[in-house]
């Protein structure tokens, strides 16, 4: 993914958006995004649904702490069990 963006950062919440990667659109079947504390010893949060559009919100975050997110392209059809992933991080502000 290219140009993973982050906006309507809230106290609790921020909407994450990205580009697919450039001519593969036509390959991705869903998109993950799982996320956690930008620390060591925090777990791994899975949003519960396969995406099919390149932007969702992550809700009940902490005011102040910082996330690592992982935004995952999955293809099914072609390469069975690929995943390409690409990974950011973004200090969650408060509001």
């Amino acid at each position: 993914m290219t140009g993973v963006t982050f906006t309507s950062i809230a106290g609790t919440s921020m909407v994450v958006s990205w580009s697919p990667p450039q001519g593969k659109i036509g390959y991705i079947d869903y998109y993950r995004v799982d996320w956690q504390q930008n620390n060591d010893n925090s777990a791994m949060v899975e949003l519960p649904n396969n995406l099919t559009s390149p932007s969702t919100m992550i809700t009940g975050l902490t005011p102040g702490v910082s996330y690592r997110l992982f935004v995952k392209s999955v293809n099914t059809r072609t390469e069975l069990g690929q995943v390409r992933f690409t990974s950011v991080n973004k200090d969650q502000a408060t509001s």
